[in-house]
Protein backbone atom coordinates (compact mmCIF):
# COMPACT_ATOMS: atom_id res chain seq x y z
CA UNK A 1 0.00 0.00 0.00
CA UNK A 2 0.89 3.24 -1.09
CA UNK A 3 -0.22 6.63 0.20
CA UNK A 4 -0.06 10.15 -0.82
CA UNK A 5 -0.50 13.75 1.08
CA UNK A 6 -0.58 16.83 -0.51
CA UNK A 7 -0.49 19.45 1.54
CA UNK A 8 -0.90 23.36 2.11
CA UNK A 9 1.19 24.77 4.55
CA UNK A 10 -0.45 25.11 7.67
CA UNK A 11 -3.26 22.50 7.27
CA UNK A 12 -1.78 19.60 9.65
CA UNK A 13 -0.48 18.16 6.36
CA UNK A 14 2.18 16.70 8.59
CA UNK A 15 -0.18 15.10 11.24
CA UNK A 16 -2.25 13.60 8.70
CA UNK A 17 1.38 11.79 7.19
CA UNK A 18 2.71 10.61 10.60
CA UNK A 19 -1.06 9.76 11.91
CA UNK A 20 -1.32 7.54 8.34
CA UNK A 21 2.05 5.73 8.77
CA UNK A 22 1.49 4.76 12.16
CA UNK A 23 -1.90 3.27 11.67
CA UNK A 24 -0.83 1.29 8.47
CA UNK A 25 2.41 0.40 9.82
CA UNK A 26 3.79 2.32 6.78
CA UNK A 27 7.62 3.55 6.36
CA UNK A 28 7.05 7.38 6.26
CA UNK A 29 9.61 8.84 3.49
CA UNK A 30 7.90 12.57 5.11
CA UNK A 31 8.60 14.87 1.74
CA UNK A 32 10.66 13.46 -0.75
CA UNK A 33 10.42 16.72 -3.01
CA UNK A 34 11.09 19.05 -0.33
CA UNK A 35 14.03 21.41 -1.64
CA UNK A 36 13.36 20.87 -5.70
CA UNK A 37 14.11 24.77 -6.65
CA UNK A 38 11.22 25.56 -9.39
CA UNK A 39 14.33 26.52 -12.38
CA UNK A 40 15.69 24.79 -15.41
CA UNK A 41 16.21 21.48 -14.14
CA UNK A 42 12.78 21.29 -11.99
CA UNK A 43 11.33 18.42 -13.89
CA UNK A 44 13.94 16.63 -13.95
CA UNK A 45 15.05 15.99 -10.63
CA UNK A 46 11.27 15.63 -9.68
CA UNK A 47 11.17 12.74 -12.06
CA UNK A 48 14.04 11.76 -10.85
CA UNK A 49 12.40 11.33 -7.48
CA UNK A 50 9.33 10.11 -8.68
CA UNK A 51 11.81 7.15 -10.26
CA UNK A 52 13.11 6.06 -7.21
CA UNK A 53 9.18 6.04 -5.49
CA UNK A 54 8.35 3.43 -8.17
CA UNK A 55 11.23 1.10 -6.69
CA UNK A 56 9.31 1.50 -3.64
CA UNK A 57 6.79 -0.47 -1.76
CA UNK A 58 4.24 0.30 1.28
CA UNK A 59 5.19 4.04 2.27
CA UNK A 60 3.37 7.05 2.94
CA UNK A 61 5.01 10.26 1.53
CA UNK A 62 4.01 14.41 1.22
CA UNK A 63 3.82 15.98 -1.74
CA UNK A 64 3.38 20.25 -0.58
CA UNK A 65 2.03 22.52 -2.54
CA UNK A 66 5.01 24.87 -2.61
CA UNK A 67 7.13 22.12 -3.91
CA UNK A 68 4.61 22.11 -7.21
CA UNK A 69 5.54 24.33 -9.99
CA UNK A 70 2.75 26.90 -10.76
CA UNK A 71 4.41 27.44 -14.28
CA UNK A 72 5.85 23.99 -15.34
CA UNK A 73 3.68 21.27 -16.37
CA UNK A 74 4.79 18.98 -13.69
CA UNK A 75 1.54 16.95 -12.47
CA UNK A 76 2.31 13.92 -14.95
CA UNK A 77 5.72 13.71 -13.64
CA UNK A 78 4.62 12.55 -10.08
CA UNK A 79 3.13 9.61 -11.79
CA UNK A 80 -0.26 9.81 -8.69
CA UNK A 81 -1.09 6.05 -10.51
CA UNK A 82 1.41 4.51 -7.73
CA UNK A 83 -0.71 5.40 -5.15
CA UNK A 84 -3.57 3.66 -3.62
CA UNK A 85 -5.07 6.53 -1.71
CA UNK A 86 -4.64 10.18 -1.64
CA UNK A 87 -5.32 12.81 0.96
CA UNK A 88 -5.16 16.37 0.33
CA UNK A 89 -5.19 18.69 3.61
CA UNK A 90 -6.54 22.67 3.11
CA UNK A 91 -7.93 24.78 5.39
CA UNK A 92 -11.32 26.32 5.30
CA UNK A 93 -10.57 29.48 7.26
CA UNK A 94 -7.77 30.99 5.50
CA UNK A 95 -7.61 33.87 7.54
CA UNK A 96 -6.50 31.58 10.30
CA UNK A 97 -3.97 29.98 7.88
CA UNK A 98 -2.36 33.35 7.10
CA UNK A 99 -2.11 34.51 10.48
CA UNK A 100 -0.60 30.57 11.63
CA UNK A 101 1.91 31.31 8.27
CA UNK A 102 2.70 35.18 9.94
CA UNK A 103 3.25 33.72 13.39
CA UNK A 104 5.41 30.95 11.88
CA UNK A 105 7.32 33.33 9.81
CA UNK A 106 8.06 35.38 12.51
CA UNK A 107 9.69 33.07 14.82
CA UNK A 108 10.86 30.74 12.49
CA UNK A 109 9.28 27.90 13.90
CA UNK A 110 7.45 25.16 12.14
CA UNK A 111 7.14 22.27 13.85
CA UNK A 112 7.20 23.93 17.45
CA UNK A 113 4.93 26.94 18.84
CA UNK A 114 6.29 29.71 21.17
CA UNK A 115 4.34 29.75 24.38
CA UNK A 116 3.35 33.31 24.29
CA UNK A 117 3.75 35.00 21.09
CA UNK A 118 4.01 38.79 20.94
CA UNK A 119 1.24 40.48 18.94
CA UNK A 120 2.10 40.85 15.04
CA UNK A 121 0.69 43.27 12.72
CA UNK A 122 -0.54 41.93 9.08
CA UNK A 123 1.23 44.72 7.32
CA UNK A 124 -0.79 44.41 3.19
CA UNK A 125 2.60 45.73 1.95
CA UNK A 126 5.05 43.05 3.25
CA UNK A 127 2.67 40.12 3.95
CA UNK A 128 0.21 40.57 0.65
CA UNK A 129 2.34 37.47 -0.77
CA UNK A 130 1.22 35.08 1.51
CA UNK A 131 -2.65 35.75 0.24
CA UNK A 132 -1.44 35.04 -3.43
CA UNK A 133 -0.01 31.93 -1.90
CA UNK A 134 -3.17 30.32 -1.13
CA UNK A 135 -4.65 30.95 -3.57
CA UNK A 136 -2.31 29.55 -6.12
CA UNK A 137 -1.96 26.88 -3.67
CA UNK A 138 -5.53 26.40 -3.95
CA UNK A 139 -5.50 25.74 -7.94
CA UNK A 140 -3.06 23.31 -7.43
CA UNK A 141 -4.96 21.50 -5.57
CA UNK A 142 -7.57 21.26 -7.55
CA UNK A 143 -5.71 20.41 -10.60
CA UNK A 144 -4.20 17.53 -8.45
CA UNK A 145 -7.69 16.46 -7.14
CA UNK A 146 -9.19 16.59 -10.82
CA UNK A 147 -6.48 14.14 -12.39
CA UNK A 148 -6.67 11.99 -9.64
CA UNK A 149 -10.43 11.80 -9.80
CA UNK A 150 -10.33 11.20 -14.04
CA UNK A 151 -7.36 8.13 -12.74
CA UNK A 152 -10.23 6.97 -10.82
CA UNK A 153 -7.34 7.10 -7.67
CA UNK A 154 -9.23 7.00 -4.12
CA UNK A 155 -8.70 10.73 -2.53
CA UNK A 156 -10.14 12.21 0.37
CA UNK A 157 -9.81 16.29 1.27
CA UNK A 158 -9.45 16.57 5.15
CA UNK A 159 -10.02 19.82 6.21
CA UNK A 160 -8.07 21.61 8.60
CA UNK A 161 -10.84 22.17 10.95
CA UNK A 162 -12.01 18.38 10.88
CA UNK A 163 -8.84 16.38 10.61
CA UNK A 164 -8.02 16.21 14.07
CA UNK A 165 -11.59 14.40 14.18
CA UNK A 166 -11.36 12.26 11.39
CA UNK A 167 -8.12 10.78 12.50
CA UNK A 168 -9.77 10.04 15.90
CA UNK A 169 -12.61 8.12 13.98
CA UNK A 170 -11.00 6.54 11.02
CA UNK A 171 -7.33 5.99 12.17
CA UNK A 172 -8.43 4.53 15.90
CA UNK A 173 -5.06 4.57 18.28
CA UNK A 174 -2.73 6.02 15.58
CA UNK A 175 -0.29 8.12 17.87
CA UNK A 176 1.80 11.25 16.73
CA UNK A 177 4.19 13.67 19.06
CA UNK A 178 3.20 16.18 16.88
CA UNK A 179 1.64 19.32 18.74
CA UNK A 180 -1.25 22.04 17.31
CA UNK A 181 -1.15 25.37 19.09
CA UNK A 182 -4.18 26.07 19.84
CA UNK A 183 -3.72 29.97 19.57
CA UNK A 184 -6.20 32.28 19.57
CA UNK A 185 -4.74 34.29 16.37
CA UNK A 186 -7.45 37.16 17.48
CA UNK A 187 -5.19 37.72 20.22
CA UNK A 188 -2.11 37.61 18.27
CA UNK A 189 -2.66 39.75 14.95
CA UNK A 190 -3.09 43.37 16.25
CA UNK A 191 -5.60 44.06 13.37
CA UNK A 192 -7.22 40.48 12.82
CA UNK A 193 -10.78 41.80 11.75
CA UNK A 194 -8.75 44.54 9.09
CA UNK A 195 -6.83 41.01 7.83
CA UNK A 196 -10.21 39.19 8.06
CA UNK A 197 -11.94 41.56 5.47
CA UNK A 198 -8.86 41.65 3.02
CA UNK A 199 -9.07 37.64 3.07
CA UNK A 200 -13.25 38.10 2.11
CA UNK A 201 -12.52 40.34 -0.67
CA UNK A 202 -9.46 38.48 -1.84
CA UNK A 203 -11.14 35.06 -1.79
CA UNK A 204 -14.32 33.63 -2.82
CA UNK A 205 -15.72 30.61 -1.07
CA UNK A 206 -13.11 28.04 -0.72
CA UNK A 207 -14.01 24.82 -2.78
CA UNK A 208 -11.39 22.29 -2.70
CA UNK A 209 -13.43 19.87 -5.70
Amino acid sequence: MNILVIGQPRSRSHFVLHSLADFYGLENLMEPYKGIEDGPDYLTNIEQVTRELLTKQNFVCKLQTSDISGWQPAYNCFRFEMYDSVYITARKNITEQVASLLVARTYDSWGHYPANPLAITFDSNKHMFLLEEIKQDNKKLNICKKQLIENNIYVKTLYYEISENWVKTHLENATTELEKSNYDYKKIISNYSELEELVSHHFDELDII
